[in-house]
């Protein structure tokens, strides 16, 4: 096993660790295991899945923007 292969590769990973240190958040500490968290992954959708997804983004952008045209004075 080499060093590299421990060595965290994201900056963000290891400030976000040291931070976790500061706050005494253990679980956050380990910029490996952040690493394994914030990894792409990847993932399939199936299209009516898909469309589903699409739709209820397009009822709560139009819930949003209601909500901005009810609240102004």
């Amino acid at each position: 096993m080499h060093y590299d292969e421990f060595k965290p590769s994201d900056l963000n990973l290891i400030l976000i660790a040291q931070n976790a240190k500061k706050f005494g958040i253990d679980f956050m500490s380990n910029p490996r295991t952040l690493e394994l968290l914030f990894s792409k992954k990847q993932t399939k959708i199936a299209q009516p899945n898909l469309e589903a997804l699409s739709h209820i983004f397009e009822v709560l952008d139009r819930i949003k923007q209601n909500s901005q045209l009810s609240n102004k004075p």
